[in-house]
This record gives structure tokens, sequence and C-alpha cells, in this order.
């Protein structure tokens, strides 16, 4: 479930604290001040668990993931598949916060390896606190969700290490089938499913409510 968070809670969280920096948060509440944060609590499994633990705390290859929202001038959602996902599995597109890099560093190289684009305008819209639980295993992972028009512009995969196999556009009403979709995947697949729905559900509401 979807928990919605003060800046002071979330400054609480103590599994997540050394992987966010709340400078970098008030930055984004500068340009939106009731940016929306949130607290979700997914069950995973033992296999799904370990992966997320050893990118976090032994391969230090992320911190967190900045979420792009990016929407033409349609209203529709920029989506991405990749080769190894199952048939019809679209999703937003995502890319990693390497330990120590400024997170609108991150946003920009992100934004240029998956789509060929650079100086975006981007909005905050959101931060989202996953802890992922398999037993007493509780695993870390945060999500910073931003948005940007990117009216008339066609996105071109410059880093061919993503293994992005197709773009669509999607308006609201198929955004929210995509959404259901990654909740239905395969047992092999639903944990990652479920944590990957979870961008899409807030990019949904916030729409509504703007």
């Amino acid at each position: 479930m979807i928990e919605p968070l003060s800046f002071e809670q979330a400054r609480g969280l103590e599994l997540h604290a050394p992987f966010w920096q709340p400078e970098e948060v008030k930055a984004m509440m500068a340009d939106r001040p009731h940016l929306p944060l949130y607290h979700v609590e997914l069950p995973v499994s033992q296999r799904r668990a370990l992966e997320w633990h050893n990118a976090l705390y032994r391969d230090q290859t992320r911190r967190g993931e900045v979420v792009l929202c990016l929407q033409n001038s349609a209203g529709q959602f920029l989506m991405h598949s990749k080769s190894f996902y199952l048939p019809g599995i679209y999703r937003l597109l995502t890319g990693g916060i390497h330990y120590h890099e400024p997170l609108m560093a991150a946003l920009q190289r992100e934004t240029l390896e998956e789509t060929g684009w650079q100086a975006l305008s981007y909005q905050p819209l959101a931060v989202v606190f996953y802890t992922f639980c398999h037993q007493q295993a509780r695993v870390p992972f945060i999500s910073y969700l931003f948005f940007s028009a990117v009216a008339g512009l066609n996105p071109v995969v410059q880093d061919e290490g993503e293994s992005i196999s197709a773009f669509t556009w999607m308006d609201p009403v198929e955004l929210k089938k995509a959404s259901r979709m990654l909740l239905q995947l395969p047992t092999a697949w639903e944990d990652w499913g479920r944590m990957r729905a979870v961008a899409h559900t807030v990019l949904l509401q916030l729409a509504v409510q703007e």
C-alpha cells in the first residue's frame, strides 16, 4: 500500500538514511513546495530480496533511481520495453543513481543514455521510499519521479547496454492498463512487477489531481 509521508517522517526512515540526501529533496521541494513523498512496503521473494540487497550494499551499483515521466503534446507518456521482458510489457523509463552521483546529474545522464535528449526542463513530481520485505529481511530503495514535456521529440537509445527493444507512447488509460499488466505477471516476475507498478500509480494519481 502506498502511504504518504511528511519530510520529517522520511528523515526518520533509518533504513533509507544512508541512501538519500535530504538536501536534494529540499531542492525538489523548492520547485514543488507540496512535493508528495510516499512509503511503500512490498513483500518480495528471497531471490529478489538478495538481488536488490547485493546491488545496494555489496556491489553498490546505485543508491536509488530516477523515473522519467516524459509527455508529448498529445498527452501521452513515453514507455519502453526491454529485450528480456515478457511480451507486451512496457513501463516508464528509469535509471540508476550512482553512489556519490548528484541526483540532477543522474537525471540528465540517464535521459541522454536512454533517449538521446538533452537539457529537458524537468519538474519534480514525487519521491517514493520502498521497503522490500522477505521474512525478517528489509531492503530499502528510493525512486525520484520527474516530469518533462517533450513535444516533437523522438527517442533514440544512446546506451545499448540498456537493452531497450521498443518505445511506445501511452495516454493515461493505456498507462493504467500497462500498470495492471505489471501487477499480473507470473510468479518469477510478480514482485518486480508490483514494484514497477508503483511509479505508474503515483503518476496517474498526480495527473488526475493536476
